[in-house]
């Protein structure tokens, strides 16, 4: 899928998160693995060559303890045409609040954060980089369970912390 080339500057760039218990919600389901192989990829390489399908060319990884493995899935890839940082997840914890304020200040502008535990298309995130504005975030969740659960874990209705949301089947 092409991206129409005037939203190219906006948010092509994007944040993964491989480590499954981000924000230390171990008591909760887990999510699969990042090298979980589903139809010959791993759910880690489908979501990097899908954000890439949808415009993002900038990645910075922030991995766990698979790190090794998914830098050389990467490395092996020629599909894989976009930059790519990598930081350790130790020393950028995503439950602080200081990591959010770096990754920003080094992402200089929109970004997506996204994990590996889900399959999206292309098309989503083409209509997510035409939707989303500079000051502006975009929530997308599976279902409205999902909505309303990640609402009340940050404390707040999904009104005030999104201006667009996008539930999906």
């Amino acid at each position: 899928m092409s991206v129409d080339a005037g939203i190219s500057w906006f948010m092509n760039r994007a944040l993964i998160l491989t480590t499954t218990a981000v924000f230390d919600r171990r008591a909760e389901h887990s999510l699969p693995s990042p090298l979980t192989i589903v139809g010959g990829l791993s759910l880690f390489q489908r979501a990097i060559l899908t954000l890439q399908r949808g415009g993002i060319t900038r990645f910075m990884i922030l991995g766990g303890d698979q790190t090794e493995m998914l830098r050389n899935q990467l490395q092996e890839d020629r599909r894989v045409t976009a930059e790519v940082r990598w930081l350790p997840v130790r020393e950028f914890p995503p439950s602080d609040y200081r990591t959010w304020e770096i990754v920003s200040g080094m992402m200089d502008g929109g970004y997506l954060v996204a994990g590996t535990g889900a399959i999206f298309s292309a098309a989503l995130i083409a209509q997510l980089r035409e939707t989303a504005q500079a000051t502006r975030v975009v929530l997308v969740v599976s279902n409205q369970a999902m909505l309303e659960k990640e609402a009340s874990g940050i404390g707040a209705g999904p009104s005030s912390q999104a201006s667009e949301v996008f539930v999906g089947a």
